[in-house]
């Protein structure tokens, strides 16, 4: 590019020149010298892509095919600048360190940090989908992020969901045998990519997985997932393929009322279905959209004439007044089931209000509404049943970094926590461990939080036991699995296209 510049159509030359990774000939150059014997300088691989980034828009503006040569191009760059981790011995990661050193060909490839986890948090090891691809000889695009929106373990704790940006679900098989210190070397070797979920209507740059759920039955295991498209969809992973596929726009095109209301325009593919939930039994699943509308569906088993399936039976949604909020009006983020009650769920979003609904009410508006913080994640709602039987759902504020626990018999906020000076996050998501720990991870910085809270009350500053720091990405969800021989709870966190495999006590 620095010979030729953007505006030539020499780009048989340009590409030559970076696939044969020689050096650009300056304007005073003599073209005809045989530099052939000559050894080979090494390749500045953010020039390549910053050059493959400006190639590709050049084409595209002048009409030229990228089938063949732009392809050759980037296959080229990808195996040239994928190497595998060297992975060094635990005593040389420093004392005092839970973790293990790995060093990569490029920083700007890789991670340029190493992911360090202090106090309670104890490190198990890391691994980077793009490693993963590389031991796969898989090619990624390189001008586009590659990073994971959703994570959850199946119950037995042996599988892990991953949903990513790029509409893909990787299910990677753990079984890494978990120690009482870290273990970057049984990380890399015990966890894999086993099954990869993908087709026409899910794969693209702009289509992301939002959010997915494993649905058990007696005989199988099934993924649950949604995308910024608005297909929901339930796959098989076993076999790699979508056993039901439902397309929510337009679902909601045959609806005379929504198409009457709703600022979206279902008929060109507007609604975004951001979350989901399964309760307890199995038997309904819900989906909240980025239109405010949350769609109810019965998942029917399979018989001898019928498949298993998604049966829509309604949807809960604002009724359009200007006079009462009677539901979302904004996007919705967030939706999670009642413990004990199947039929019982709630709803969060933009709109800074959560809502509960009736599986077995015949209206389509709202049985309870609480003033709660502003949800921008499926993981930032979570509930639990506190040491003195009280039904408290934890509620995690992006935007005023801190954390709410609301009573969900009569909607009273019960405290208001922030995190210390320094020690703080801004939270993506949140998990309780017991009735008063905490897993807090986010940005600003990019980290996850262990906290604990000694009691109850407003503005009650927390106390952190252990951290995950050293983050190039802000954590963007959590999955906790079982107990190791320690019985210490299993935790998978995700930074960017980063899994960090830690274990956390129950009880500091």
């Amino acid at each position: 590019l620095t010979c030729y510049g953007e505006s030539t159509d020499n780009t048989d030359d340009i590409i030559e020149h970076i696939v044969a990774k020689r050096p650009c000939l300056s304007e005073d150059s003599d073209e005809d010298n045989d530099n052939d014997d000559l050894p080979l300088p090494p390749v500045d691989h953010k020039s390549a892509r910053t050059a493959l980034q400006t190639l590709k828009r050049y084409m595209l503006q002048q009409g030229i095919d990228m089938s063949s040569s732009l392809y050759t191009l980037q296959d080229n760059i990808d195996r040239s600048t994928i190497l595998k981790p060297k992975i060094q011995s635990a005593g040389s990661s420093g004392a005092g360190k839970h973790s293990a050193r790995t060093e990569y060909s490029h920083p700007n490839f890789m991670s340029s940090k190493e992911p360090e986890a202090n106090g309670a948090l104890c490190l198990r090891g890391y691994l980077d989908l793009k490693i993963l691809y590389a031991d796969m000889n898989r090619p990624f695009s390189l001008d586009s992020d590659l990073t994971i929106m959703c994570c959850q373990y199946n119950k037995s704790n042996n599988y892990l969901a991953l949903g990513l940006s790029n509409g893909v679900i990787e299910v990677l098989k753990d079984n890494s045998k978990v120690q009482s210190s870290h273990n970057q070397e049984d990380i890399v070797k015990n966890v894999h990519i086993c099954y990869t979920l993908r087709d026409k209507s899910t794969m693209g740059s702009t289509v992301n997985c939002m959010c997915l759920t494993w649905y058990t039955t007696e005989n199988d295991n099934f993924i649950i997932a949604c995308y910024t498209n608005g297909m929901v969809k339930m796959w098989h992973p076993s076999t790699s393929t979508a056993i039901i596929s439902i397309d929510e726009n337009k679902l909601m095109c045959q609806d005379e009322y929504l198409n009457a209301y709703s600022y979206t325009d279902y008929s060109k593919s507007e609604r975004q279905t951001m979350t989901l939930a399964v309760n307890s039994v199995g038997s309904h699943l819900i989906t909240g959209g980025s239109d405010g509308v949350i769609c109810v569906y019965s998942i029917t088993q399979p018989t001898s004439s019928e498949k298993r399936s998604f049966k829509f039976l309604k949807y809960c949604s604002h009724s359009g007044s200007k006079d009462c909020m009677d539901g979302h009006c904004m996007k919705i983020l967030s939706i999670i089931f009642h413990p004990d009650d199947p039929t019982t769920f709630y709803s969060s979003g933009w709109d800074a209000r959560i809502f509960e609904w009736s599986l077995h009410r015949d209206e389509k508006h709202f049985i309870n509404r609480f003033v709660g913080p502003q949800i921008c994640s499926h993981e930032n709602l979570d509930i639990d049943i506190s040491s003195a039987g009280i039904l408290q759902m934890i509620c995690a504020s992006h935007n005023e970094a801190n954390i709410i626990v609301i009573n969900l018999r009569n909607g009273e906020e019960l405290c208001s926590m922030r995190f210390p000076l320094g020690k703080g996050t801004h939270p993506y998501c949140v998990n309780y461990i017991s009735d008063k720990l905490l897993l807090v991870g986010g940005s600003h910085p990019n980290s996850l939080r262990a906290i604990e809270r000694k009691s109850m009350g407003h503005d009650m500053e927390v106390q952190v036991f252990g951290s995950l720091v050293d983050l190039d990405f802000a954590v963007s969800c959590i999955a906790l699995g079982g107990e190791d021989k320690n019985k210490k709870i299993n935790v998978a966190t995700c930074s960017g296209s980063m899994v960090i495999f830690l274990t956390c006590p129950k009880r500091q």
